[in-house]
């Protein structure tokens, strides 16, 4: 019984190690999982979601990279929204657009997009005008909060932009906002 007894504690302290082991391993590629996604960017399987929910609030966008960061949600870089296809149209550039993450919806595996935050853009609105040269409307800083409200409507919180050397402060909310894609 007494030899017993030294083996059994024994083989606890070598589990105790394996499992300790185990942990700070998964603990490291937890880490090292985080750090990617925000250095080099999300994997397909994840913009995939994020890129479909934008869609089905009315949102079409062309970015660099999307990234993860933790205080900051997820970071899309070097947006352009509207239609490269047509020189006409307006284009609405942004060096960073965030959605911050929802963590009530997160624990229940779903994926919703209730707001985004954009930062530094620049709208350009070409004027055609016959006989005369073309020109240009341009709205620069742009910065603002845009939440998703039920029934197709968007809340515009603290907008902030310079057109012609006017600081232009405005809040509103737009109702059908989903028809926005569609404006010609």
């Amino acid at each position: 019984m007494n030899r017993a007894k030294p083996r059994f504690w024994r083989l606890c302290r070598i589990y105790f190690r394996r499992f300790r082991i185990a942990v700070w391993l998964l603990v490291l590629l937890l880490l090292g999982c985080l750090l990617y996604v925000n250095q080099v960017g999300l994997p397909g399987f994840i913009k995939r979601p994020v890129l479909a929910r934008l869609r089905e609030r009315g949102l079409d966008l062309q970015f660099s990279r999307l990234r993860l960061r933790w205080y900051d949600g997820i970071v899309a870089e070097n947006v352009r929204f509207g239609q490269a296809d047509e020189p006409l149209s307006p284009r609405l550039t942004l060096a960073e657009v965030r959605v911050p993450l929802n963590f009530r919806a997160l624990t229940r595996l779903q994926l919703r997009v209730d707001a985004l935050v954009l930062r530094q853009g620049r709208l350009v609105w070409p004027l055609d005008e016959t006989n005369q040269a073309p020109r240009e409307l341009t709205v620069d800083h742009i910065q603002t909060d845009l939440r998703f409200l039920p029934n197709d409507q968007w809340a515009l919180d603290n907008f902030h932009a310079v057109f012609a050397g006017a600081d232009i402060h405005l809040s509103g909310i737009v109702t059908n906002a989903s028809r926005v894609r569609d404006w010609k």
